[in-house]
Protein backbone atom coordinates (compact mmCIF):
# COMPACT_ATOMS: atom_id res chain seq x y z
CA UNK A 1 0.00 0.00 0.00
CA UNK A 2 1.52 3.22 -0.86
CA UNK A 3 0.45 6.99 -0.96
CA UNK A 4 0.07 8.83 -4.12
CA UNK A 5 1.53 12.56 -3.29
CA UNK A 6 5.06 12.65 -4.29
CA UNK A 7 7.31 9.48 -5.15
CA UNK A 8 5.49 6.30 -4.19
CA UNK A 9 6.08 5.47 -0.50
CA UNK A 10 4.55 2.92 1.94
CA UNK A 11 1.46 3.87 3.93
CA UNK A 12 1.73 1.40 6.78
CA UNK A 13 -1.06 0.84 9.58
CA UNK A 14 -4.13 0.53 7.10
CA UNK A 15 -6.33 -2.02 7.25
CA UNK A 16 -6.84 -4.23 4.33
CA UNK A 17 -10.42 -6.24 4.33
CA UNK A 18 -10.75 -9.52 2.14
CA UNK A 19 -14.66 -10.24 1.23
CA UNK A 20 -16.20 -13.26 -0.31
CA UNK A 21 -17.50 -12.90 -4.02
CA UNK A 22 -21.13 -11.97 -2.42
CA UNK A 23 -20.01 -9.21 -0.42
CA UNK A 24 -19.24 -11.32 2.92
CA UNK A 25 -16.28 -10.54 5.32
CA UNK A 26 -13.51 -12.84 5.20
CA UNK A 27 -10.44 -11.74 7.14
CA UNK A 28 -9.02 -8.27 7.68
CA UNK A 29 -5.29 -7.62 7.83
CA UNK A 30 -3.12 -4.73 8.83
CA UNK A 31 -0.26 -2.73 6.37
CA UNK A 32 3.22 -3.03 8.18
CA UNK A 33 5.26 -0.02 8.70
CA UNK A 34 6.86 -0.84 5.08
CA UNK A 35 3.95 -0.97 3.42
CA UNK A 36 3.16 -4.43 3.21
CA UNK A 37 0.23 -7.19 4.43
CA UNK A 38 -0.64 -10.85 3.65
CA UNK A 39 -3.73 -13.11 4.11
CA UNK A 40 -2.48 -16.63 5.07
CA UNK A 41 -4.21 -19.60 3.62
CA UNK A 42 -7.39 -18.64 1.87
CA UNK A 43 -9.74 -21.89 0.29
CA UNK A 44 -10.12 -21.94 -3.67
CA UNK A 45 -12.71 -18.97 -4.79
CA UNK A 46 -13.48 -15.27 -5.73
CA UNK A 47 -12.79 -12.24 -3.61
CA UNK A 48 -12.72 -8.56 -3.60
CA UNK A 49 -10.10 -6.72 -1.41
CA UNK A 50 -10.14 -3.03 -0.18
CA UNK A 51 -8.06 -1.10 2.03
CA UNK A 52 -9.23 1.72 4.40
CA UNK A 53 -7.35 3.31 7.11
CA UNK A 54 -7.92 7.38 9.22
CA UNK A 55 -5.95 9.58 6.73
CA UNK A 56 -6.73 8.26 3.25
CA UNK A 57 -9.67 7.29 0.75
CA UNK A 58 -10.80 3.94 1.05
CA UNK A 59 -9.83 2.10 -1.91
CA UNK A 60 -11.23 -1.06 -3.48
CA UNK A 61 -8.62 -3.38 -6.12
CA UNK A 62 -8.03 -2.48 -8.63
CA UNK A 63 -7.01 1.27 -7.75
CA UNK A 64 -10.97 2.18 -7.70
CA UNK A 65 -11.59 4.97 -4.73
CA UNK A 66 -14.72 4.56 -2.29
CA UNK A 67 -16.38 7.95 -1.74
CA UNK A 68 -18.43 6.10 0.73
CA UNK A 69 -18.16 2.23 1.87
CA UNK A 70 -16.16 -0.06 -0.36
CA UNK A 71 -18.18 -3.00 0.94
CA UNK A 72 -21.51 -1.64 -1.09
CA UNK A 73 -19.15 -0.83 -4.10
CA UNK A 74 -17.79 -3.96 -4.89
CA UNK A 75 -19.16 -4.32 -8.24
CA UNK A 76 -16.41 -1.51 -9.18
CA UNK A 77 -13.93 -3.58 -8.13
CA UNK A 78 -11.77 -5.98 -10.18
CA UNK A 79 -11.99 -9.60 -8.01
CA UNK A 80 -9.35 -11.79 -6.90
CA UNK A 81 -9.66 -15.62 -8.30
CA UNK A 82 -8.00 -18.31 -6.36
CA UNK A 83 -7.93 -21.45 -8.53
CA UNK A 84 -5.31 -23.67 -7.69
CA UNK A 85 -4.09 -24.66 -3.79
CA UNK A 86 -0.80 -22.80 -3.07
CA UNK A 87 -1.55 -20.14 -5.61
CA UNK A 88 -0.27 -16.91 -4.88
CA UNK A 89 -2.74 -13.69 -5.68
CA UNK A 90 -1.06 -10.06 -5.43
CA UNK A 91 -3.25 -6.85 -4.77
CA UNK A 92 -1.82 -3.61 -4.48
CA UNK A 93 -3.29 -0.16 -3.06
CA UNK A 94 -2.14 3.19 -4.27
CA UNK A 95 -4.71 5.25 -2.24
CA UNK A 96 -4.58 9.03 -2.09
CA UNK A 97 -3.96 10.88 1.07
CA UNK A 98 -7.07 13.03 2.51
CA UNK A 99 -6.58 16.72 1.90
CA UNK A 100 -4.76 19.23 4.44
CA UNK A 101 -5.79 22.35 5.89
CA UNK A 102 -2.95 25.05 6.40
CA UNK A 103 -2.77 28.88 7.83
CA UNK A 104 -0.87 31.62 9.74
CA UNK A 105 -1.56 32.70 12.60
CA UNK A 106 -0.06 36.60 13.61
CA UNK A 107 -0.71 39.48 15.85
CA UNK A 108 -3.14 41.50 14.76
CA UNK A 109 -1.37 44.94 15.83
CA UNK A 110 1.49 44.14 15.09
CA UNK A 111 1.81 41.50 12.05
CA UNK A 112 4.26 39.68 14.28
CA UNK A 113 3.74 35.34 13.75
CA UNK A 114 2.03 33.98 16.97
CA UNK A 115 3.48 30.48 18.22
CA UNK A 116 1.54 28.01 20.43
CA UNK A 117 -1.86 28.80 19.17
CA UNK A 118 -4.05 25.78 18.79
CA UNK A 119 -6.21 25.24 15.52
CA UNK A 120 -8.96 23.24 16.02
CA UNK A 121 -12.21 22.03 13.84
CA UNK A 122 -15.23 21.55 14.72
CA UNK A 123 -18.52 19.92 13.00
CA UNK A 124 -20.67 22.92 13.93
CA UNK A 125 -19.83 26.35 14.91
CA UNK A 126 -21.38 26.04 18.16
CA UNK A 127 -20.05 22.41 18.72
CA UNK A 128 -18.20 21.77 22.08
CA UNK A 129 -15.99 18.84 20.71
CA UNK A 130 -12.75 19.33 17.98
CA UNK A 131 -12.19 16.75 15.35
CA UNK A 132 -8.86 17.76 14.67
CA UNK A 133 -6.38 20.13 16.20
CA UNK A 134 -3.20 21.54 14.97
CA UNK A 135 -0.48 23.82 16.96
CA UNK A 136 1.23 26.74 15.34
CA UNK A 137 5.00 26.93 15.34
CA UNK A 138 7.58 29.26 15.73
CA UNK A 139 6.87 30.96 12.73
CA UNK A 140 3.32 31.18 13.15
CA UNK A 141 2.71 28.46 11.09
CA UNK A 142 0.46 25.18 10.92
CA UNK A 143 -0.94 22.38 9.04
CA UNK A 144 -3.78 19.92 10.12
CA UNK A 145 -3.16 16.85 8.19
CA UNK A 146 -5.71 14.49 6.54
CA UNK A 147 -9.09 16.30 7.13
CA UNK A 148 -11.97 13.50 6.07
CA UNK A 149 -14.51 14.19 3.39
CA UNK A 150 -16.79 16.93 5.29
CA UNK A 151 -18.24 20.42 6.14
CA UNK A 152 -16.43 21.84 9.17
CA UNK A 153 -15.16 25.17 11.12
CA UNK A 154 -12.09 26.15 12.03
CA UNK A 155 -11.08 27.91 15.69
CA UNK A 156 -8.30 29.63 16.74
CA UNK A 157 -7.71 29.87 20.47
CA UNK A 158 -4.48 31.34 22.05
CA UNK A 159 -3.91 31.67 26.04
CA UNK A 160 -3.26 35.28 25.26
CA UNK A 161 -5.28 36.86 22.35
CA UNK A 162 -8.94 36.42 21.73
CA UNK A 163 -9.89 33.01 19.74
CA UNK A 164 -11.78 33.65 16.58
CA UNK A 165 -13.65 31.47 14.51
CA UNK A 166 -12.93 32.11 10.73
CA UNK A 167 -13.85 34.07 8.95
CA UNK A 168 -12.82 36.83 11.54
CA UNK A 169 -15.51 36.51 14.46
CA UNK A 170 -13.86 37.04 17.74
CA UNK A 171 -15.57 35.20 20.68
CA UNK A 172 -13.43 33.79 23.35
CA UNK A 173 -14.10 29.96 24.01
CA UNK A 174 -13.63 28.84 27.84
CA UNK A 175 -11.98 26.64 29.25
CA UNK A 176 -8.78 25.14 28.19
CA UNK A 177 -7.13 24.53 24.28
CA UNK A 178 -7.68 21.03 23.71
CA UNK A 179 -11.72 20.91 25.20
CA UNK A 180 -14.07 24.04 25.52
CA UNK A 181 -17.71 24.18 26.15
CA UNK A 182 -19.73 26.31 23.99
CA UNK A 183 -19.00 29.41 22.75
CA UNK A 184 -20.57 32.14 24.42
CA UNK A 185 -21.27 34.63 21.67
CA UNK A 186 -22.85 34.25 18.33
CA UNK A 187 -20.96 32.54 15.48
CA UNK A 188 -23.17 31.29 13.54
CA UNK A 189 -22.51 33.47 10.66
CA UNK A 190 -19.05 31.51 10.82
CA UNK A 191 -17.71 30.62 7.31
CA UNK A 192 -17.11 26.80 6.96
CA UNK A 193 -14.46 25.10 4.97
CA UNK A 194 -15.37 21.96 3.16
CA UNK A 195 -13.19 18.95 2.32
CA UNK A 196 -14.34 16.42 -0.22
CA UNK A 197 -12.11 13.96 -3.28
CA UNK A 198 -11.26 17.35 -4.70
CA UNK A 199 -9.45 18.92 -2.40
CA UNK A 200 -9.71 21.31 0.96
CA UNK A 201 -11.59 24.48 -0.04
CA UNK A 202 -10.80 26.82 1.25
CA UNK A 203 -6.84 25.11 1.93
CA UNK A 204 -5.01 27.96 3.49
CA UNK A 205 -6.96 29.65 6.70
CA UNK A 206 -5.12 32.42 7.99
CA UNK A 207 -6.07 34.36 11.15
CA UNK A 208 -4.84 37.85 12.20
CA UNK A 209 -5.76 37.92 16.91
CA UNK A 210 -6.41 41.04 18.66
CA UNK A 211 -4.21 40.68 22.03
CA UNK A 212 -6.97 39.86 24.68
CA UNK A 213 -7.37 41.97 28.22
CA UNK A 214 -7.74 40.79 32.05
CA UNK A 215 -9.39 41.95 35.07
CA UNK A 216 -7.71 41.18 38.41
CA UNK A 217 -8.08 42.69 42.30
CA UNK A 218 -7.37 41.94 45.43
CA UNK A 219 -9.46 40.27 48.50
CA UNK A 220 -9.08 40.58 51.76
CA UNK A 221 -11.31 39.14 54.73
CA UNK A 222 -13.13 42.11 57.30
CA UNK A 223 -11.68 42.35 60.20
CA UNK A 224 -11.70 46.13 60.90
CA UNK A 225 -10.60 49.00 59.22
CA UNK A 226 -7.47 47.98 57.67
CA UNK A 227 -7.54 44.49 57.79
CA UNK A 228 -5.08 42.67 55.81
CA UNK A 229 -6.39 38.96 56.61
CA UNK A 230 -6.24 36.80 53.11
CA UNK A 231 -9.31 34.60 52.99
CA UNK A 232 -8.69 31.03 52.02
CA UNK A 233 -9.81 28.97 49.31
CA UNK A 234 -11.67 31.98 47.29
CA UNK A 235 -12.58 32.17 43.52
CA UNK A 236 -13.77 34.70 41.83
CA UNK A 237 -15.93 34.34 38.42
CA UNK A 238 -16.14 36.29 35.78
CA UNK A 239 -19.54 36.34 34.40
CA UNK A 240 -21.18 38.04 30.92
CA UNK A 241 -24.75 39.81 30.77
CA UNK A 242 -26.60 36.58 30.76
CA UNK A 243 -25.39 35.56 33.68
CA UNK A 244 -22.98 32.72 32.00
CA UNK A 245 -19.75 32.28 33.58
CA UNK A 246 -16.74 33.67 31.11
CA UNK A 247 -13.29 32.23 33.48
CA UNK A 248 -12.37 31.92 36.81
CA UNK A 249 -9.20 32.37 39.18
CA UNK A 250 -8.09 30.90 42.38
CA UNK A 251 -7.12 33.78 44.80
CA UNK A 252 -3.27 33.26 45.68
CA UNK A 253 -1.60 33.83 49.01
CA UNK A 254 -1.25 37.50 48.60
CA UNK A 255 -4.97 37.94 48.01
CA UNK A 256 -4.50 38.95 44.59
CA UNK A 257 -6.15 37.03 41.31
CA UNK A 258 -6.17 37.83 37.83
CA UNK A 259 -8.42 36.58 35.02
CA UNK A 260 -6.82 36.59 31.87
CA UNK A 261 -7.24 36.17 28.19
CA UNK A 262 -10.55 37.95 27.99
CA UNK A 263 -11.94 39.45 24.86
CA UNK A 264 -13.88 43.32 25.81
CA UNK A 265 -17.41 43.57 27.21
CA UNK A 266 -19.19 44.21 30.09
CA UNK A 267 -18.99 41.89 32.71
CA UNK A 268 -19.93 40.52 36.46
CA UNK A 269 -17.33 39.08 39.41
CA UNK A 270 -18.29 37.07 41.93
CA UNK A 271 -16.03 35.61 44.50
CA UNK A 272 -16.69 32.65 46.21
CA UNK A 273 -15.78 30.51 48.85
CA UNK A 274 -14.65 26.94 47.86
CA UNK A 275 -13.44 25.43 50.97
CA UNK A 276 -15.92 23.65 53.50
CA UNK A 277 -13.59 24.73 56.46
CA UNK A 278 -12.98 28.06 55.38
CA UNK A 279 -16.48 29.64 54.81
CA UNK A 280 -17.11 33.33 53.49
CA UNK A 281 -20.25 34.90 52.57
CA UNK A 282 -19.93 35.01 48.47
CA UNK A 283 -19.93 38.63 46.94
CA UNK A 284 -20.75 40.42 43.87
CA UNK A 285 -18.64 43.32 42.88
CA UNK A 286 -18.98 46.05 44.12
CA UNK A 287 -19.00 44.83 48.12
CA UNK A 288 -23.02 43.01 47.57
CA UNK A 289 -23.01 39.91 49.98
CA UNK A 290 -25.06 37.07 49.02
CA UNK A 291 -27.00 35.62 51.64
CA UNK A 292 -27.79 32.96 49.58
CA UNK A 293 -27.28 33.02 45.73
CA UNK A 294 -25.46 35.35 43.89
CA UNK A 295 -27.16 36.90 40.60
CA UNK A 296 -24.44 38.10 39.12
CA UNK A 297 -26.24 40.17 36.66
CA UNK A 298 -27.41 42.47 39.60
CA UNK A 299 -23.82 43.59 40.64
CA UNK A 300 -21.71 46.31 39.09
CA UNK A 301 -20.42 45.90 35.67
CA UNK A 302 -17.18 45.82 34.74
CA UNK A 303 -16.56 47.24 30.99
CA UNK A 304 -12.90 45.81 29.74
CA UNK A 305 -12.08 47.52 26.47
CA UNK A 306 -9.95 45.87 24.09
CA UNK A 307 -6.34 44.69 24.75
CA UNK A 308 -6.54 46.36 28.42
CA UNK A 309 -5.93 45.57 31.85
CA UNK A 310 -8.64 46.22 34.34
CA UNK A 311 -7.31 46.25 37.86
CA UNK A 312 -9.29 47.61 40.92
CA UNK A 313 -11.73 44.56 41.15
CA UNK A 314 -11.43 44.31 44.97
CA UNK A 315 -13.88 42.13 47.47
CA UNK A 316 -13.92 42.44 51.36
CA UNK A 317 -15.10 39.01 52.95
CA UNK A 318 -17.43 37.91 55.47
CA UNK A 319 -16.21 35.10 57.46
CA UNK A 320 -19.15 33.18 58.94
CA UNK A 321 -17.64 30.45 60.30
CA UNK A 322 -14.79 32.46 62.70
CA UNK A 323 -13.88 35.06 65.25
CA UNK A 324 -11.88 38.18 63.41
CA UNK A 325 -10.41 40.96 65.40
CA UNK A 326 -7.21 43.04 66.06
CA UNK A 327 -5.13 42.96 68.89
CA UNK A 328 -2.71 46.35 70.12
CA UNK A 329 -1.47 47.68 72.75
CA UNK A 330 -2.94 50.74 74.32
CA UNK A 331 -0.76 53.12 72.07
CA UNK A 332 -2.32 51.62 68.80
CA UNK A 333 1.09 49.68 68.20
CA UNK A 334 0.07 46.09 66.92
CA UNK A 335 1.11 42.75 69.04
CA UNK A 336 2.58 40.49 66.41
CA UNK A 337 2.22 37.08 67.48
CA UNK A 338 -0.25 37.15 70.56
CA UNK A 339 -2.45 34.20 70.52
CA UNK A 340 -6.34 34.55 70.49
CA UNK A 341 -7.63 31.57 72.13
CA UNK A 342 -11.62 30.35 72.16
CA UNK A 343 -13.51 28.41 74.96
CA UNK A 344 -16.67 27.18 74.61
CA UNK A 345 -19.50 28.83 76.60
CA UNK A 346 -21.37 25.68 77.48
CA UNK A 347 -18.45 23.78 79.79
CA UNK A 348 -15.55 26.39 79.44
CA UNK A 349 -13.24 23.92 77.32
CA UNK A 350 -10.80 24.87 75.12
CA UNK A 351 -12.24 25.46 71.11
CA UNK A 352 -9.40 26.62 69.38
CA UNK A 353 -6.98 29.79 68.59
CA UNK A 354 -5.03 31.54 66.64
CA UNK A 355 -1.64 34.33 66.13
CA UNK A 356 -1.95 37.50 65.39
CA UNK A 357 -0.09 38.97 62.03
CA UNK A 358 2.17 41.62 61.71
CA UNK A 359 -0.82 44.16 61.95
CA UNK A 360 -2.60 42.38 65.20
CA UNK A 361 -5.04 40.92 63.42
CA UNK A 362 -6.56 37.38 63.50
CA UNK A 363 -9.05 35.14 62.31
CA UNK A 364 -10.54 31.43 64.31
CA UNK A 365 -12.67 29.00 62.87
CA UNK A 366 -15.20 27.18 64.31
CA UNK A 367 -16.57 24.25 63.46
CA UNK A 368 -20.61 25.85 63.19
CA UNK A 369 -22.28 27.22 65.14
CA UNK A 370 -22.24 27.73 69.50
CA UNK A 371 -21.22 30.53 71.78
CA UNK A 372 -17.42 30.83 72.64
CA UNK A 373 -15.25 33.10 75.02
CA UNK A 374 -12.46 34.67 73.85
CA UNK A 375 -9.63 35.92 75.70
CA UNK A 376 -5.75 36.80 74.74
CA UNK A 377 -2.39 34.80 75.48
CA UNK A 378 0.49 37.46 74.51
CA UNK A 379 2.89 37.33 76.83
CA UNK A 380 5.69 39.51 76.40
CA UNK A 381 4.84 42.06 79.78
CA UNK A 382 0.99 42.01 78.33
CA UNK A 383 -1.60 42.41 80.83
CA UNK A 384 -4.15 39.46 79.14
CA UNK A 385 -8.03 40.29 78.70
CA UNK A 386 -11.09 38.23 78.58
CA UNK A 387 -13.61 39.71 76.17
CA UNK A 388 -14.78 41.96 76.75
CA UNK A 389 -12.74 44.01 79.00
CA UNK A 390 -12.00 41.71 81.59
CA UNK A 391 -8.04 42.12 83.18
CA UNK A 392 -6.01 39.00 83.45
CA UNK A 393 -3.14 40.60 85.92
CA UNK A 394 -2.03 37.03 87.01
CA UNK A 395 -1.98 34.90 83.23
CA UNK A 396 -4.05 34.03 80.45
CA UNK A 397 -7.11 31.74 80.78
CA UNK A 398 -5.48 29.30 78.91
CA UNK A 399 -3.48 28.52 81.61
CA UNK A 400 -6.10 28.45 83.85
CA UNK A 401 -5.08 32.05 85.87
CA UNK A 402 -8.12 34.26 84.56
CA UNK A 403 -11.57 33.32 85.32
CA UNK A 404 -14.23 33.26 82.35
CA UNK A 405 -16.94 34.48 84.83
CA UNK A 406 -18.64 37.57 83.53
CA UNK A 407 -17.35 37.47 80.39
CA UNK A 408 -19.49 37.69 76.93
CA UNK A 409 -20.29 35.43 75.06
CA UNK A 410 -19.83 35.51 70.81
CA UNK A 411 -23.03 33.61 69.17
CA UNK A 412 -22.35 31.84 66.12
CA UNK A 413 -24.59 31.62 63.57
CA UNK A 414 -24.86 30.17 59.72
CA UNK A 415 -26.60 32.91 58.77
CA UNK A 416 -24.89 35.79 59.92
CA UNK A 417 -24.01 38.80 57.49
CA UNK A 418 -21.56 40.46 59.80
CA UNK A 419 -17.95 39.45 60.89
CA UNK A 420 -17.89 38.07 64.52
CA UNK A 421 -15.11 41.18 65.16
CA UNK A 422 -13.49 41.22 68.56
CA UNK A 423 -10.64 43.96 69.38
CA UNK A 424 -8.32 43.73 72.20
CA UNK A 425 -6.49 46.68 73.54
CA UNK A 426 -3.85 45.61 76.30
CA UNK A 427 -1.87 47.52 78.50
CA UNK A 428 1.85 47.06 79.15
CA UNK A 429 2.06 44.35 82.65
CA UNK A 430 4.35 46.64 85.01
CA UNK A 431 3.76 50.36 84.50
CA UNK A 432 6.10 51.06 86.63
CA UNK A 433 8.83 51.04 83.79
CA UNK A 434 6.07 51.39 80.97
CA UNK A 435 8.09 55.17 80.04
CA UNK A 436 11.38 53.53 80.43
CA UNK A 437 12.68 54.76 83.58
CA UNK A 438 14.13 53.07 86.38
Amino acid sequence: VSVTNGPLSPYPYANVYLLDHNGSYISQTYVDDTGAYSFGAVPIGTYYAYVAGNDFFSQLYNLQDCLSSCASQLDSGTPLTISANGQQVEADFVVKPYPSLTGHVSDAPSGTPLPNVVVVLTMSPNSGNYLATSTTDASGNYVVPAIAPGTYYVWAQSPDHVDQIYDGITCELPGDNYYYTSPKCDVSTATPITASYEGLSPSIVNFALQPSSSVAGHVIERAGPGSDLIPLGIVVTLFDGTDAAIAAAAVDASGNYQLTDLASGTYYAVATSSYSSEQYLSQMWQNTDCANTCAPTTGTSITVQPSTSVTGIDFQLTRVNGIVGRIVDSSGVPIRGAVIDMFNVSDHSYAGGAGADALGYFAVSTTGGGSYFVATEAGGGYVDQVFSGISCPNGSAYDGKCSLSGATAINMGNNGTQPHVVDFTLQIADRLFANGFE
